[in-house]
């Protein structure tokens, strides 16, 4: 059998630093994102572009609002170190301080490409399924993201993938038939929300359901069968004038599309 000299292996264990040497990548982005003061904030290194995020620090009164914040920056740490070892669509961190963490920039958030109105059609149902089946991928894998708007959904174009960010709601309690049931909720009404065409949501709606093994789809009419009170109460509010009350006049439309009905409004 084959083994290393002790003279050697003692030279060896002299000469080995205690931690790794960070590559110079990420002693750029160390040095820069310790240098910088805004919650989040754009890095450019080596002609990439990073994020780097750091712990908020709130008033009292918005601690009261918004919760731990503290908490919620070290949930969403873990949480992208764990998901994106599983595989998952995150982004991995890539540089980490003891109140910041760096991560690669993930893309153009689909609320905005959705908006820009610069996208064929094709592309944009194709970049809408994706986010349907990259939200499966969690759920099959019996992860809930916790609030996956399409804000929170980023198109990869470079890539040609999604990526989920803003995991600071994640909470491995909520990996459950019911987390997922309300994924599915968030993920398709902010879509709705965003005038998608009901032949693209219904693209989206497919796209889900070739991976939804465990009946998620169905868990999730039951929760907006349960929403319907609420759907009844906001009923004034989904008559305001033109620009306003825009997320309650979306409640019905949501309620017809998860429950195969009309939409009042």
């Amino acid at each position: 059998m084959f083994t290393i000299p002790v003279r050697a292996r003692i030279l060896h264990a002299m000469s080995a630093p205690d931690t790794p040497t960070p590559s110079d990548t990420e002693a750029q982005l160390l040095r820069l994102a310790q240098s910088g003061t805004k919650r989040i904030e754009k890095l450019s290194v080596e002609n990439r572009t990073y994020w780097v995020k750091r712990r908020e620090q709130l008033s009292l009164s918005l601690r009261l609002r918004k919760g731990n914040a503290d908490r919620a920056f070290e949930r969403e740490r873990a949480a992208l170190k764990t998901l994106s070892a599983a595989g998952l669509p995150v982004a991995g961190i890539v540089a980490e301080g003891p109140d910041f963490f760096v991560t690669p920039d993930s893309g153009v958030p689909l609320s905005r490409l959705l908006a820009q109105g610069t996208l064929s059609e094709d592309a944009r149902q194709r970049i809408i399924v994706e986010a349907a089946r990259g939200l499966a991928q969690f759920h099959t894998k019996g992860v809930s993201h916790g609030h996956p708007r399409i804000k929170d959904v980023c198109w990869n174009a470079a890539e040609d993938a999604v990526c989920f960010i803003d995991l600071e709601r994640f909470d491995a309690h909520t990996n459950t038939p019911k987390g997922h049931a309300r994924d599915i909720v968030v993920f398709f009404y902010s879509l709705i929300h965003a005038g998608v065409a009901p032949a693209k949501l219904d693209a989206a709606k497919q796209a889900y359901l070739a991976q939804d093994t465990a009946e998620n789809w169905e868990l999730a009419k039951r929760y907006c069968r349960k929403l319907v009170p609420l759907e009844w109460l906001t009923r004034p509010l989904q008559h305001l004038p033109k620009g306003k009350g825009r997320e309650f006049k979306t409640i019905p439309r949501v309620m017809a599309f998860f429950l195969d009905q009309a939409a009042g409004v």
